[in-house]
């Protein structure tokens, strides 16, 4: 009877032990599962940190690309507004030569006589004054 109950106790402290060791073996892959969960947030974390420094970085870059195109768009409309100025400038200086031309056209016919002809450019008016002994503009 005694062998008995000392094998009972022997069995209940081997329960006891082998019950102790499946709740240590439990608290053990929970603690592991804990600390792989906690590893993965903080990777986690550092890589949506990085991200977010980079997103940071790329709206920086697009930021100043717009501010340069911007301000390439506003330097080259400034060039073809002063473009254009310039063209409006060259034509009307060239209508008002040519007014100024039909002009004294106009008062040379009024006066019925010829254009002037450039100096030196003709020659049968330095054949002339040649001839004559004259000068040029003497002999037009």
């Amino acid at each position: 009877r005694m062998e008995r109950e000392r094998r009972a106790a022997a069995e209940r402290q081997a329960a006891a032990e082998r019950q102790a060791a499946e709740r240590q073996a439990a608290a053990e892959r929970e603690a592991v599962e804990r600390q792989r969960q906690a590893e993965a947030a903080a990777r986690k974390a550092e890589a949506d940190r990085l991200r977010a420094i980079a997103d940071a970085a790329d709206a920086r870059e697009r930021a100043e690309r717009l501010r340069r195109d911007a301000s390439f768009a506003r330097r080259l409309k400034e060039e073809q507004l002063a473009a254009d100025a310039e063209r409006e400038r060259l034509d009307r200086e060239r209508r008002e030569r040519l007014a100024r031309d039909a002009s004294f056209a106009r008062r040379l016919r009024a006066q019925d006589q010829p254009p002037p002809a450039p100096a030196g450019l003709t020659p049968k008016v330095r054949t002339l004054a040649t001839r004559m002994g004259k000068s040029e503009e003497s002999c037009r």
